[in-house]
């Protein structure tokens, strides 16, 4: 099973507080990156896509989904 940078998003994995997670950090949503990124960064460290305040994925809605 492909999991990206060890968060499994995606994977099925369970849904519990991942260290190094902060209130504000974001996932990326373009299609294949999915990569966790800093509250602080307005784009993408992985991709460099603009983060997208109105689309981008925090990780408290991750846990609400």
């Amino acid at each position: 099973m492909s999991r990206s940078r060890g968060y499994g998003f995606g994977s099925g994995a369970v849904r519990a507080s991942r260290p190094g997670w902060k209130s504000g950090d974001w996932i990326c949503t373009r299609s294949g990156c999915n990569e966790h990124n800093f509250a602080s960064r307005m784009e993408c460290f992985r991709c460099n896509a603009p983060r997208d305040s109105g689309s981008a994925m925090t990780y408290e809605n991750y846990l609400a989904a």
